[in-house]
């Protein structure tokens, strides 16, 4: 989306089960907007069900304010916390001035882990590592 046009576009928000939220707003849907989605809508992956129920994201929050609070207790002091409208990500943590490749804090994010109560895994993390360089 950003490569044809639209510089704006959010980052998905990963979910439980593997589903995503995007979050979109009104002034989204502009010519530009629908020509990119034309162009990308190859791109997008397969409904895979029905987006996650207030619950879940209520629960999901719940689970990225623990691993949050656990990365700032184990010397991280800088790590955000999620929101309901702006969950964990590399950029979000990075423009807190850290460095979410550095050994010291992928030893801690494997210390933090369990405080997500499953919410996140090491292969979500690295994937979102992968996926932000």
């Amino acid at each position: 989306m950003r490569s044809n046009g639209v510089p704006s576009f959010p980052e998905p928000q990963a979910y439980a089960g593997g589903n995503l939220k995007l979050t979109l707003s009104q002034s989204d849907n502009t010519p530009q907007f629908r020509t990119a989605m034309t162009a990308c809508n190859n791109l997008l992956p397969p409904n895979r069900g029905p987006a996650p129920s207030e619950a879940q994201t209520r629960t999901q929050l719940a689970d990225e304010l623990s691993f949050a609070r656990c990365m700032r207790s184990h010397g991280v002091s800088r790590f955000p916390d999620p929101t309901a409208q702006d969950g964990l990500s590399v950029a979000r943590v990075e423009a807190q001035g850290i460095d979410a490749h550095s050994p010291q804090v992928l030893r801690v994010v494997q210390t933090c882990l369990p405080a997500s109560h499953g919410g996140l895994t090491a292969a979500k993390v690295r994937e979102s590592l992968e996926n932000n360089p």
